[in-house]
């Protein structure tokens, strides 16, 4: 497996099978999930390349994948639905591809019962796009993307410590499962030992839930950050 740039970490349904250049891998004939992600950033916003094959017996296949950043957008509340140049492009939270040329340089959000709202958004520089939606009958200004300026106002201290500190456990917890998971990974290819198998499924259904708590922590630690 070859990958553009080089050195990407290369998952085989959840688990790691090696950084790319991969010569090769031996994998059980039928259908396989392939990713391929940039190394050192937070997985969930990582670029990265997905892709589904399908194997037989004996069949020897070769693979190049090239991965794309990904804007995450975020609304609070959400299921705002998202508009940009080519149409609608989903509701909150969401992940869109940068593939090309971007289609989409401003969004327009817009939720029954909120005030509409635009950003605009910078392709080279934006991963991440932050909205909090006013009411109808509110008179505050329209929300921009999430840039770190400006003076901000923390009402609950204790929802950011609490929601902070889970999100940094799950993490860990994240990377611990998924480290156990490679570990008996390995320790399966060497064997094929049926416990080391089941070892893997084990810590990577850990590492996914852990992902998740982490994901749903940040959520809930850029509300009570951006509440007023």
């Amino acid at each position: 497996m070859t990958s553009v740039p080089e050195g990407l970490v290369v998952f085989i349904d959840g688990s790691l099978a090696g950084t790319t250049p991969v010569a090769s891998f031996v994998v059980i004939p039928g259908k396989h999930i392939i990713e391929v992600l940039a190394p050192d950033r937070y997985r969930w916003i990582a670029a990265r390349a997905v892709d589904t094959i399908t194997v037989t017996a004996g069949e020897m296949r070769s693979i190049d994948m090239t991965p794309h950043d990904e804007l995450v957008v975020i609304s609070i509340p959400s299921d705002a639905a998202v508009y940009g140049d080519v149409g609608l492009l989903g509701r909150t939270p969401f992940r869109i591809p940068f593939i090309g040329e971007p289609a989409w340089q401003t969004l327009s959000f817009e939720r029954s019962g909120y005030r509409p709202a635009v950003v605009g958004v910078r392709p080279d520089s934006t991963l991440l796009v932050l909205v909090r939606l006013e009411l109808a009958a509110g008179r505050q200004e329209m929300p921009d993307v999430l840039e770190g300026e400006g003076p901000m106002t923390i009402r609950d201290g204790k929802g950011v410590l609490v929601s902070g500190a889970a999100m940094v456990v799950a993490g860990v917890i994240s990377a611990y499962s998924k480290d156990r998971a490679n570990r008996a990974y390995s320790t399966y290819r060497q064997t094929l030992d049926p416990q080391a198998l089941k070892d893997v499924r084990l810590y990577d259904r850990l590492s996914a839930v852990a992902t998740l708590t982490t994901q749903i922590s940040f959520a809930a630690f850029a509300y009570f950050l951006m509440a007023k």
